[in-house]
């Protein structure tokens, strides 16, 4: 049997078997084989779904009600994700009071900067400390 491919997928049928030393028949065969494999457990999938339909095990649910189910679930998850509003626009008011009160540092154009601050800040609190946390004498 012979197999023609558009050039583009022919193309990248031949790099994978130049890769992997295979022959592009033997990739082929594979991909075709895989497929069918898969075909069948899903028609074996969908069959027995389908059986627990006709009889009885399963009922049926409408389209709008597991639609609403949906939108039920994510609207739960959107809400136990995010902090409330009145959080959030604390912490920006307690940042905003602070930069105000010239207590905030930065920006920094550089990394290297924003260390060198942490540096001075640091000696600033404690002025006796070596390089190795223990105090001078």
């Amino acid at each position: 049997m012979e197999v023609r491919f558009k050039p583009d997928l022919q193309s990248k049928l031949e790099k994978l078997a130049t890769e992997t030393g295979r022959s592009t028949g033997e990739l082929v065969e594979d991909v075709v084989a895989g497929y069918f494999d898969e075909l069948a457990k899903t028609r074996d999938m969908l069959n027995s779904r389908y059986d627990d339909l006709k009889s009885g095990r399963v009922k049926p649910t409408p389209g709008d009600e597991v639609i609403a189910r949906l939108r039920e679930k994510s609207a739960t998850r959107r809400r136990m994700v995010f902090e409330p509003r009145s959080i959030v626009d604390h912490g920006i008011a307690e940042s905003m009071a602070e930069c105000k009160a010239g207590r905030a540092k930065g920006p920094f154009s550089t990394h290297k900067n924003f260390v060198a601050s942490l540096h001075r800040e640091s000696n600033k609190l404690y002025p006796t400390r070596t390089k190795h946390g223990v105090d001078e004498i």
